[in-house]
């Protein structure tokens, strides 16, 4: 019933979101093709599984790369 109620608002609302999250992995995207690594393909997730087998630098290195120079969070399971 809420949503029914309630839908094209939530939707006005949401969907400006769900476009920035598009534009955001887009460009995640696109930097991991420059690296190029691989990547577990999904395009319904905001998220990457990434091996980093073919980067040349320590993980460390690309998190901060991700991180000062493009503003990408990398979260590295040690």
């Amino acid at each position: 019933m809420y949503l029914a109620k309630y839908f094209d608002e939530i939707v006005k609302i949401t969907s400006p979101q769900a476009k920035a999250i598009v534009k955001k992995r887009k460009r995640i995207k696109d930097f991991l093709d420059q690296l190029n690594l691989s990547y577990l393909p999904g395009d319904a997730t905001f998220y990457f599984f990434v091996s980093i087998k073919g980067f040349e630098d320590s993980a460390l290195d690309l998190s901060l790369t991700m991180l000062f120079k493009y503003g990408i969070a990398y979260h590295c399971r040690l």
